[in-house]
Order: C-alpha cells, then sequence, then structure tokens
C-alpha cells in the first residue's frame, strides 16, 4: 500500500520480489490501472456484497514495525490488535491528556513529521488524531523552512517532536514567539528531552499557558509505557512520566538483578498488556527480551522518585569499558553538547565559521578509545575559504582545546580524536544511529 506518489515505482518493484505479491493500493492520487496498481477507492466501490471480513481475535498480529535499529540490525516487532488498542486507551485517558473534543465550533490541530511507519507516529499519534477527529497537517520531509511555513499557515494546537526537533525550536532564531502562539501543547518522544531543552524552549514561547510532556516507551511496547500528565509539576521537567494505567515497572540492579529503591539507577523492566508478541522468527531475541514472567528488559537505564516519576539515564548497550572502567556514552554526549557555545567561541574567535549549528555523539571505537563526531552543518563553506590542510589544523587544535576546557578523568577524555561530518547519521523518528557511526573510526576513508 503506498499514499506518497514519490515512491510508488519503488514500491512496486520491491513488492515484485515478492512470492505472493498481487498487486499495489494506491491511496489518493493518479495511477496506472495496467501495472498491477489498485486504487484505495476503486476496490472499496467495487467491493462484492457477500464480501465476508475475515474473522479475527484480539491477540492476532495487527501490524509489523521494525525496531529502531540505532545499535544493530533492526528486528520485525509483531504487535497484535489487543496490543495497540490497549495502548491507545492508555494514552488518552483522561489523567494523561487534555485534548479539546472536536464539534461544530472546534478542532484540535496537530503538526507533524514524525514517519508513520514508527510506531511513535503511527499509534502514539495518528491514531490518537483519529481517535479524536483532530485536523492532522503532515510533512513528507522536514526542512526548517517547510516547518516554519506549516506553523505560520495552519496555526497548529500540538505539537508532536522528538528532542531534536524541539532544540530547532527552542534555539532556530527564524522561529518567534508569534509563530508559536497557537501551540498549547507539546509531546517528545523517541529521546529524552532534558530539563534545559524544556527551559530553553518555554523561554521562547514567553508564555505560561502551554504544557510540554514526555513519554516513554519502544516499538516492543505498542509504543507508550510512561507518560506526564497534562499537570505536570515544574519540579518534575525532564522526567518521562508516570506508568500508564496496567503497567507495572521495576528497576533492577545491573550486578545483582535485585529490585531498587527510589533515586537508584539500574535497567528498566516493564509489564503490561501492551508488551509485544514477540520478534519476528526470532526466538531467541524473544526470550532475551522478554523473560518467563512477562518482564521486557528495556535496555535503558533509568531511576524513579518517591511520586512514581521516572528519569531516563542511559543505555546499558552504551555503558562501555574504556581501559577497565565504565563510561557511559549518552553522558559524555551530553558534555559533548554542552561543548557546543565552547566550540562557537572557539571558531569564531579564530575567524573560521560563522553561525554553525553543532551535533555531538560520542561512540565507541574498536580501539576502546572515545571519538566525539561533531557534525559541522556548514563545512564545505569553511573549506572553501581555508582549504583542507587548515581544516585538519582546526581537528587538532579543537581536541587540544577541548581538553583544557572540560577537566575530566584521563579515561574519559576523547583519545579517538574529533571527526567533522556533514550530518549525524539518524533514524526518521530522530534517533542517532551509533551502528552508522563506528564506520568513521574503523575505515578512515569514510
Amino acid at each position: 500500500m503506498c499514499n506518497i506518489p514519490q515512491l510508488l515505482e519503488v514500491g512496486t518493484k520491491i513488492g515484485a520480489t515478492l512470492p505472493n505479491f498481487r498487486g499495489t493500493i494506491v491511496v489518493g492520487g493518479e495511477h496506472d490501472k495496467s501495472k498491477n496498481i489498485f486504487g484505495f477507492k476503486q476496490l472499496v466501490t467495487s467491493q462484492p456484497p457477500d464480501f465476508q471480513l475475515p474473522k479475527i481475535s484480539p491477540n492476532d498480529l495487527a501490524m509489523l514495525p521494525y525496531s529502531s535499529g540505532t545499535t544493530g540490525v533492526p528486528k520485525g516487532v509483531k504487535l497484535s490488535h489487543n496490543n495497540c488498542a490497549v495502548n491507545l486507551e492508555q494514552c488518552v485517558h483522561p489523567d494523561i491528556v487534555n485534548h479539546i473534543p472536536t464539534s461544530d465550533t472546534s478542532q484540535e490541530t496537530v503538526l507533524s513529521v514524525l514517519p508513520f511507519f514508527h510506531i511513535y507516529g503511527f499509534n502514539g499519534i495518528l491514531n490518537v488524531v483519529m481517535m479524536y477527529g483532530m485536523h492532522m497537517i503532515t510533512i513528507p520531509k522536514f526542512t526548517p523552512e517547510t516547518y516554519i511555513e506549516c506553523v505560520v499557515k495552519y496555526k497548529p494546537t500540538i505539537l508532536f517532536v522528538v528532542p531534536s526537533l524541539l532544540l530547532f525550536l527552542a534555539s532556530h532564531p527564524a522561529v518567534t514567539p508569534e509563530h508559536l502562539a497557537s501551540i498549547r501543547e507539546v509531546t517528545c518522544g523517541a529521546a529524552p528531552a532534558t530539563k534545559s531543552l524544556i527551559d530553553k524552549f518555554k523561554q521562547k514561547v514567553q508564555r505560561e499557558d502551554i504544557t510540554i510532556r514526555q513519554g516513554y516507551g519502544m516499538t516492543e511496547t505498542s509504543p507508550c509505557t510512561l507518560y506526564t500528565r497534562f499537570a505536570i509539576p515544574e519540579a518534575k521537567l525532564g522526567s518521562t512520566g508516570q506508568l500508564v494505567r496496567g503497567t507495572q515497572a521495576r528497576v533492577v540492579s545491573l550486578t545483582t538483578g535485585d529490585n531498587l529503591p527510589p533515586h537508584q539507577s539500574g535497567e528498566l523492566y516493564v509489564k503490561g498488556p501492551q508488551v509485544m508478541l514477540g520478534y519476528l522468527k526470532n526466538e531467541e531475541a524473544t526470550k532475551e527480551t522478554v523473560d518467563s514472567e512477562g518482564w521486557l528488559h528495556t535496555g535503558d537505564v533509568a531511576y524513579y522518585d518517591e511520586d512514581g516519576y521516572f528519569y531516563i539515564v542511559d543505555r546499558t548497550k552504551e555503558l562501555i569499558k574504556v581501559k577497565g572502567n565504565q563510561v557511559s556514552l549518552p553522558k559524555n554526549q551530553v558534555r559533548s553538547a554542552k561543548m557546543r557555545r565552547v566550540i562557537h567561541r572557539f571558531l569564531n574567535h579564530h575567524g573560521r565559521v560563522q553561525s554553525s549549528i553543532f551535533n555531538a555523539v560520542t561512540i565507541r571505537l574498536p580501539t576502546f578509545f572515545l571519538k566525539s563526531c561533531l557534525s559541522l552543518l556548514d563545512r564545505n563553506k569553511y573549506l572553501e575559504r581555508v582549504g583542507k590542510k587548515e581544516d585538519q589544523n582546526l581537528v587538532t587544535n579543537l581536541k587540544s582545546f577541548l581538553c583544557s576546557c572540560f577537566q575530566v578523568a584521563p579515561y574519559k577524555k576523547l583519545a579517538g580524536g574529533v571527526k567533522f561530518l556533514e550530518t549525524i547519521p539518524r533514524n526518521p523518528a530522530g534517533k542517532v544511529l551509533r551502528n552508522e557511526l563506528k564506520v568513521f573510526g574503523t575505515n578512515p576513508k569514510k
């Protein structure tokens, strides 16, 4: 099934490689009817009167989204009708949302650029929009100009974002408080947004009547397990929320496997009716993720407070050993993010690049050293001005400059060096693809 005309040819070619392929269904737009391509409207109107829908049960397979694949190969996640329907009900419970019901005089307007093949986009956004009868504005591909244009033109009341998009809204000089005047609710997911980022966005908006909420989940949990309520206290900003109804959680010690009390970090386990049926044709991975008692091991390091608010700290796969010492890659990434202002100052002082926008991420190399990958979006313009030799000098000087500015233990220093990229590779949901970044450490030509 295809609803993007530009992808019809590619989709048809892919379908032709499948053994039981019978054609492509197109939603909207013109198409060539001579190539096993069928219009959705045509199929509905030509349905025979005796057509019978197949009988299904709540536990039958409903959809097969794929996991993010940020640290490895994506896996097919089997979600049942019950998984998706229950999680939708959990996320729209009155103690969580405060959406205005659609009527003849009112209708929420939602703006989203997140892909619907991602579970956040499908069950966390699209199904919520249809359930409430909201006005939905979608953007096929994010560009700053298009996004700002849609905000101004359609005046959305609700935004669904990821942290990188929230940072864009909070930091980009072209985004003004007037542009955001219609927005009354922002929901951020796919990765945790820090309190400082939320505060920065609130400073940009310059209003107190806007609600900024976070959710937490996985493809394997349909997706939501945690959600901040619409009346979240100021002190809890930065939390990924409290458990949605019908969901249990444990924070387990990484060394002993014991349950941990509040304010102690360990791996987050969750359990509930939204937990997947399993991975497609991968029983081994299913057993590694969901234990015999039904607890899903999220792979995320978290802690909770006395009020039941959870905070995501790390990924267990991103806790690495460097010379026998444990290093948290996300914390090093946060430190790299804090370097932005320092790097701006360094570059501007040396007359290099003006108005650069940085992203930073730390990866593990096979040599167990750390490398900071900094994305310099206007690097090509910089090279035109100063040449490649000067570019290498910049890397050397920048590395020394960072070491002098940030006092960390020797094993946490960026012994792998600094690499400038055109962009930090991310999946469509905005998550950093660390497995792709590792190529730069193993193959210098790339």
